[in-house]
């Protein structure tokens, strides 16, 4: 099975890694916790049948960098490294490269069914690609706020390097985390994107204390091990009626299923408005099966007017027009801002040659205010705006409370309309902006802002399927 568009003698065909191999992949930005949450796993679920063994992408970057000479390299020269391999190869190479290599790692174990975890997926094309050669494929994003992530990072490098220049640590991890979560060339750190593409969402926003292993293991049952367990019923077919998709799963899924209408080439979003009648039961038995059901009161997702072309299709743009505008803008700039080195071309004045950032998005993230103004230069309505548009067409409104589900968390306009409707009381999201001050808002305005944890997108039909054909086996054999 192996990829002939790859020209690599190394990279034989894969033979030992059954095609019905359970393969768990992690992806989350800088300092997530996807490394610990793989040792956890495998500390939990190893056994003489079923082994578990985590490997990481990032493994086949540090090879070739030591191929080039280069020890010790910077999480920088990491991104670099990889992007080169993606660009000079395939941009799924790095996830094929490391297939191979456990392949060769596993050939005498073949009749073992390994459990196989890959740490650290950063581009949607690592997904694609494993998602069409193993059918139990499922993809974990790990997400954590960043003032978190920011601070494993820091005191991680200060332990591992000896480093002790807080000021100079926290530039390095805006800038590598603003370069990992979106860069505008398809071989690059694409972590949005694998957000999108996720099975399985988990906030892993703790910071354990080592005396607190006891609340440390609760936190794990809780939030990881459940779905591994999801996923290993999934293998075998197993039934458990009392494992039903919760009211969240099911409206996020129903979001992810509306972003699909966006034509949007950046990023696309979409959101549901759902009223609920009754209270959900989370420990939900089947003889009580209708409680807290949810009706959809709206939808919408992130589109041009009608009767505009699409950015995408339009012959002014041919692509997104934001990074037009961007590009109007950057050429005015002489200099980096931040190396201070010359910028001769175009591009260059997007992406600084010397010491490879966005200049203008991290100019603009660095302030809300101006990452707000930047937002409000897209030609397209947002889906949450959409979807309190349609609210207000009906003519009419529910007295009673309110919940927007939106695949990505709001910008801060989208964020004033959904405080202005009054009646919506909570808000679940599920890819981050790490937007401080609309979190802010939300309190202050009295709205429960939630992450999204749980199964999503075509995931939930697979995890949540096969109870209803074994079902119908068992009715029949009665």
């Amino acid at each position: 099975m192996g990829d002939k568009t790859i020209n690599d003698p190394e990279l034989i065909s894969i033979t030992n890694i059954p095609s019905d191999s359970i393969i768990i992949g992690f992806t989350g930005a800088v300092a997530s916790g996807c490394s610990e949450i793989c040792e956890k796993i495998i500390n939990k679920f190893t056994n003489q049948d079923r082994p578990y063994k985590s490997w990481k992408l990032s493994s086949i970057i540090d090879d070739a960098l030591k191929d080039d000479k280069i020890s010790n390299p910077s999480l920088s020269q990491k991104q670099d490294k990889g992007n080169e391999l993606r660009k000079n190869k395939e941009p799924h190479y790095l996830a094929l490269k490391l297939l191979n290599k456990i392949d060769n790692e596993i050939k005498y174990n073949r009749n073992k069914r390994l459990r196989i975890l890959l740490d650290g997926i950063k581009n949607h094309y690592e997904i694609y690609f494993l998602r069409n050669h193993f059918p139990n494929f499922f993809l974990f994003s790990v997400q954590a706020p960043r003032e978190i992530r920011k601070e494993r990072w820091i005191q991680q490098q200060m332990k591992d390097e000896n480093i002790h220049n807080h000021k100079e640590l926290e530039k390095e991890f805006i800038l590598v985390d603003e370069r990992d979560e979106h860069e505008d060339i398809f071989y690059g750190q694409q972590v949005h994107w694998c957000n999108y593409l996720a099975d399985i969402n988990i906030f892993n926003d703790k910071n354990f204390a080592k005396h607190a292993s006891k609340v440390k293991e609760d936190f794990y049952e809780k939030k990881i091990y459940q779905y591994v367990e999801l996923i290993e019923n999934h293998l075998v077919q197993k039934y458990d009626k009392e494992i039903y998709p919760n009211s969240d799963e099911l409206c996020m899924t129903l979001a992810y299923a509306i972003s699909k209408k966006s034509s949007c080439c950046k990023r696309k979003v979409g959101a549901v408005i759902i009223e609920t009648i009754g209270k959900e039961d989370n420990n939900i038995k089947e003889e009580n099966i209708i409680s807290g059901i949810p009706i959809v009161t709206s939808s919408g997702y992130n589109e041009v007017l009608l009767n505009t072309k699409p950015c995408i299709l339009d012959s002014k743009y041919n692509g997104c027009y934001r990074d037009l505008v961007k590009k109007q803008i950057a050429s005015r700039l002489k200099y980096c801002p931040y190396c201070n080195e010359k910028l001769d071309s175009i591009i260059d004045r997007v992406r600084c040659s010397k010491c490879d950032i966005d200049i203008l998005e991290t100019i603009i993230r660095s302030s809300d205010e101006n990452s707000s103004n930047f937002l409000d230069i897209c030609r397209a309505i947002h889906a949450e705006e959409m979807a309190i548009l349609q609210l207000s067409k009906r003519g009419s409104f529910s007295n009673n409370d309110l919940t927007l589900y939106t695949t990505a968390q709001p910008c801060n306009l989208c964020a004033k309309k959904i405080i202005t409707m009054q009646n919506i009381k909570k808000v679940v999201y599920s890819e981050p902006y790490d937007k401080m001050n609309v979190v802010e808002m939300m309190q202050n305005a009295g709205i429960e802002f939630v992450f999204f944890e749980g199964v999503k997108g075509l995931a939930f039909y697979k995890l949540y399927f096969s109870d209803v054909k074994l079902k119908g086996v068992e009715d029949e054999k009665k």
